[in-house]
């Protein structure tokens, strides 16, 4: 059995409201309070205007194929493969 607890003792993180924990960005963002009000709309706005092609950018792949996914990401093939559960 896998992640079992001796008897008595709860999961870890047992009683705590999993609500309450606080929630921050990650990756080359964090950290910069405000960056992320200004950052994302000026996104959206080099989209409208057709500067910016995140559209372009990435691929969907059914999960069955997370191999091929994976080699287009390693090729160069799609920029952000995005796998799609349960088709």
């Amino acid at each position: 059995m896998i992640g079992a607890a001796y008897p008595g003792i709860g999961p870890a993180g047992a009683g705590r409201d999993p609500s309450s924990r606080r929630r921050r960005p990650a990756g080359p963002l964090r950290g910069r309070p405000g960056l992320l009000q200004i950052f994302i709309p000026e996104l959206i706005s080099l989209w409208w205007q057709g500067r910016f092609p995140f559209d372009r950018l990435i691929r969907t792949y059914p999960l069955g194929e997370i191999n091929d996914a994976e080699r287009d990401s390693l090729s160069g093939a799609t920029i952000k493969p995005v796998l799609l559960p349960g088709s």
